[in-house]
């Protein structure tokens, strides 16, 4: 993964919907670190239950056991004071709502 760059992940738009608001981001099934982005992007491991490995369950600042993929926005999530943020929703979503920083790495 080490050579992999932001423009081959096949992102997707995704929205979560968390117990701190919603929030929109690219999401990849990748495992990916910060130092693979572009300055201003940040990754977050997303996990899925240990029950259902089809839907995701939490964000977290970086997830290894149970990883169902990587969220990148452009922003810091706030965790809230917690270490990990619970998905209550989610959905692949059109890029409408997706920020402009964001956007521009669907089209590469």
């Amino acid at each position: 993964m080490s050579n992999e760059t932001i423009s081959n992940l096949d992102l997707k738009a995704i929205y979560l919907e968390t117990e701190a608001g919603d929030i929109y981001g690219l999401f990849s099934e990748y495992r990916l670190k910060d130092a693979v982005l572009p300055k201003g992007l940040i990754a977050y491991g997303v996990r899925h239950s240990d029950d259902d490995d089809s839907v995701p369950s939490t964000i977290e600042p970086s997830a290894t056991v149970n990883y169902f993929g990587s969220l990148i926005v452009d922003r810091p999530l706030d965790f809230r004071g917690k270490d990990h943020i619970d998905i209550t929703e989610w959905g692949f979503d059109e890029d409408e709502e997706l920020s402009d920083s964001l956007k521009q790495y669907l089209d590469k």
